[in-house]
């Protein structure tokens, strides 16, 4: 089913954003949020709302096919893009008809001696003989028409011949020719509206093309042109959406550390970066959407065997927090069915495993898909692991990732208690079972240092081990290393 477009996640930025493009000095703004972050849904939102139709007139254009063209034609396909918004947004252009008693006149001038060759022709007799020698003479005509032109110059003249020329030249940073000049009084013509260029999707370009295709961007709207004010085409409004973060990356791996960024990245806004974050609007409906999830259909199942103990619920939350998990990727889950549950597992020398059994494995499966895969998966939590990021509230379930990746030797050995070797030492684990829906399930493994009794060689449980959060992270990527090794994950 296709995502819902949940309100809530637009109501908070809006008042803000609002403040940020009203500003008259804003004639440049830089929309900066994270890659699937929902910046493009957000402003085809804002802007789609019935009162600010009353205000901007708006062309949002998405220059990720630029990529391919060269600087010259870069503008090109800006010009088409912005025509063919207006043609969507059903503009109309002037028409009008000259009369011939308008046109004769200026065709007559232009093409006087035409005009003149036509009316010896017809002289009779005496008319033919001239008509040769006019003929004859033609070349010394032209050459002396354009001498007196020439003579007849002023400085002034020659100047203005020199921008018009210019002007003229397709791909110029002062192009001014016939197509911009419609475009650009057509714009004008909206006015009371407020006209506003929206460059999305930068964050999709090759970082090869990126600042070229800036640098483009930058070199024609900086063209001074005072008929057609601060930016090209007369827009009062240029929006440049992507993330400045990725942006700054792309600058100092291409550039070098000591490249000033900020003096290059400044002439994209006005005042200051609009920074776009809505993550406390989306940790709001994370609840909605995984209450939206199903097993054939039945909600409660859903929530019985993926979610009941919170320990999703808090990744999830953590990740939107810091941003390491996008809008897009939770809103395409919505009212998803889940089924991992019902798959089987082969975790070695041993029987295929049922995974309800076991739900710490379909959970896994569940997260990693969410990140894009086992790769991305890991990526994530060596991260998390770095910082030692702790899950507040909830417990961390180390002891249930230690049972899937002794699970061979736990099946093929059933002793009590069990015992593993971790961190060199020998630790025991302590499977709690759940008989819900007529299944052994193990939800809740414990894990416990052990003292060893010399005079009986067992070892006995000692006190419950606390896993801290950098080994918890480690724990779960050897676990999902291990699962996609074995084929279960992708």
């Amino acid at each position: 089913m296709r995502s819902p477009i949940f309100q809530e996640i637009f109501n908070y930025p809006i008042l803000e954003f609002e403040k940020h493009l009203t500003l008259d000095e804003n004639e440049r703004i830089f929309f900066s949020g994270r890659y699937g972050s929902g910046k493009t849904s957000f402003i085809k939102n804002y802007f789609d709302q019935e009162k600010i139709k009353q205000q901007y007139e708006v062309y949002h254009l998405f220059p990720v096919n630029y990529s391919i063209s060269s600087n010259e034609d870069i503008m090109k396909y800006i010009k088409y893009d912005i025509i063919l918004a207006m043609l969507e947004q059903h503009h109309s252009f002037p028409e009008e008809s000259k009369s011939y008693l308008r046109t004769l006149p200026k065709f007559m001038l232009k093409r006087m001696d035409k005009v003149l060759e036509a009316i010896i022709a017809m002289v009779p007799e005496v008319g033919k003989s001239i008509l040769d020698m006019y003929e004859k003479l033609g070349n010394l005509k032209d050459e002396y028409l354009a001498y007196h032109d020439d003579e007849n110059k002023s400085d002034g003249d020659k100047l203005a011949e020199y921008l018009d020329l210019l002007e003229g030249k397709a791909g110029s940073l002062v192009e001014n020719d016939v197509i911009t000049k419609i475009i650009s009084g057509k714009i004008a013509s909206n006015k009371p509206k407020k006209s506003v260029l929206v460059l999305d999707d930068l964050d999709r370009l090759d970082p090869e093309h990126v600042f070229r295709i800036l640098n483009v961007f930058a070199a024609h709207f900086d063209a001074k042109n005072s008929s057609r004010g601060p930016n090209k085409f007369g827009f009062d409004k240029v929006v440049i959406v992507s993330d400045i973060d990725n942006i700054r990356n792309i600058f100092l791996h291409r550039y070098g550390a000591l490249a000033d960024f900020t003096g290059y990245i400044d002439k994209f806004y006005s005042t200051d970066i609009y920074h776009f974050d809505n993550r406390a609007a989306v940790a709001k409906i994370t609840d909605e959407i995984i209450s939206s999830y199903t097993t054939d259909g039945k909600k409660e199942e859903a929530q019985q065997l993926y979610f009941r103990d919170g320990w999703l619920r808090a990744i999830i939350s953590l990740l939107l927090e810091k941003g390491d998990l996008s809008l897009r990727s939770i809103l395409n889950t919505y009212t998803k069915n889940l089924t991992y549950h019902k798959e089987e597992v082969d975790l070695g020398d041993y029987n295929p495993v049922n995974v309800w059994r076991v739900p710490m494995i379909h959970k896994l499966k569940y997260l990693t898909e969410l990140l894009g895969g086992a790769n991305g998966a890991t990526i994530i939590l060596e991260k998390l692991k770095r910082e030692s990021i702790k899950l507040e509230f909830i417990m961390l379930y180390a002891g249930n990732l230690l049972y899937i990746l002794n699970y061979t030797m736990i099946e093929s050995n059933p002793t009590d208690p069990i015992v593993i070797s971790y961190k060199n030492k020998k630790f025991i684990l302590e499977a709690e079972r759940d008989i819900g829906y007529d299944r052994n399930i193990i939800n809740r493994v414990q894990l416990y240092t052990t003292s060893y009794l010399d005079n009986t060689g067992e070892y006995l449980k000692s006190n419950e081990y606390v896993t801290e959060p950098k080994e918890f992270w480690e724990l779960a990527i050897t676990t999902i290393n291990r699962l996609q090794v074995l084929g279960y994950l992708k």
